[in-house]
């Protein structure tokens, strides 16, 4: 449980960052629009992007890539970030009571 509300947190956090690039984004471009999550992984690093097409397409399965990976591309990418950050953190389930040592 502690590794989902960890993931949880970590996926927060590159929303955060994400919405970060997504404001300068908005910036350069002069009117506020939401950053593709494909987009983002291709200004961060390209080659990557480039890599595991090749890698999904070649070794796992071609037609993954085209419907599949493309729609997930397309998407957002800082409330993208956020939902799955936030099911994660929930899925993770809330603070344990501690058990106390002593009782009166």
């Amino acid at each position: 449980m502690r590794t989902l509300r960890a993931l949880g947190w970590l996926l927060i956090g590159l929303a955060i960052m994400a919405a970060g690039m997504e404001a300068l984004y908005a910036l350069e471009r002069g009117a506020l629009d939401w950053m593709p999550f494909g987009l983002l992984w291709y200004r961060l690093s390209p080659d990557t992007l480039g890599l595991a097409q090749a890698a999904i397409q070649r070794h796992v399965w071609a037609p993954l890539w085209d419907p599949g990976m493309i729609w997930l591309l397309r998407l957002p990418a800082s409330p993208s970030f956020l939902v799955a950050g936030l099911a994660l953190w929930a899925a993770g389930g809330g603070r344990r009571e501690r058990r106390r040592r002593f009782r009166r």
